[in-house]
This record gives C-alpha cells, structure tokens and sequence, in this order.
C-alpha cells in the first residue's frame, strides 16, 4: 500500500521509519462507499470473522488472536471491520499501549489498515481511516501513526 492510497489530503512525516500522520481535513468519500462496518467488543468477539491473514476459525491462530484482541480491548484497542466476510478492518491502540517500541505519547498507533480483493478501490480505506480519526480527535489525541513497509 503506498501513502498516497491510505486517505487523500493528510499531511505526512516520515520519522525513523513511523508515519505520523496529521489530519488537515477529514479525508473524503470516494467511489461507492455503502459499506456497513461492525466495531468488536467482548460481547461479540467470539462470534465474529476477525478478517486476518487466519482464514479458519477453528484454528488455535484464530482463537489466539482472539484472545489478544479481548486482552487489547481493555486497553483502547478499536477493531472497526466490514460486516461483510473478507479483509476490509482497521485495528488501533493508544500509542502508549502499542505493541511496538514507539514514542508516540498522546497519539493512536494503527496497528493494522488492510483493504484488499474485491473490496479495493470503493473508498473503504478512507471510510475506515476517516472513522479512525474522528474517534481518534473525540479522545482528544494529536494524530495518528503506523509504521510502514513495502513489503509484509
């Protein structure tokens, strides 16, 4: 995924390999966004599709994951994802609950903002990134931040 694909008008840093992210605008809608999205909770995490790398519930990756994300989820961890099966989520954290050694005090680390297959090119990453940041300015934090690569 490159930058300029995440969400349009956002301004960028790039700062020992951390993308700081700072909003300018709430970005945009674009394509034919009308997709519904489900935030997890404790109350539905067991039941849901959790739209990772893991394709098969019953596997001991799912239910580890599982577990993780119930642990993460008193910590801040939101977990916004398509109500429809595939991989269309964003998961974040405070930055100082993230599980990477940053210094980000104040910000949301975005663990995970994967948009893939059918699901490419309808605005989805935007709709999810828009909601991340607007939840993000309501607790009263100054950006976001990810790390980054070319590859996995």
């Amino acid at each position: 995924m490159t930058h300029n694909s995440i969400a349009p008008k956002i301004e960028r840093l790039l700062y020992s390999g951390i993308l700081f992210l700072y909003a300018a605008t709430t970005p945009t809608r674009h394509g034919d966004c009308d997709m519904e999205y489900i935030k997890l909770t404790k109350d539905n995490l067991d039941k849901e599709h959790i739209c990772c790398a893991i394709s098969n519930n019953k596997d001991i990756q799912v239910a580890s994951k599982k577990a993780w994300l119930r642990d993460r989820l008193d910590e801040g961890l939101v977990f916004l994802k398509s109500v429809e099966r595939g991989k269309c989520f964003i998961e974040y954290i405070p930055a100082e609950q993230a599980w990477v050694p940053i210094d980000a005090d104040g910000y949301v680390y975005i663990d995970c903002l994967w948009v893939s297959g059918s699901f490419k090119g309808h605005g989805y990453s935007n709709d999810l990134l828009s909601e991340c940041i607007a939840d993000s300015r309501s607790k009263g934090k100054s950006g976001l931040c990810i790390l980054s690569a070319k590859k996995k």
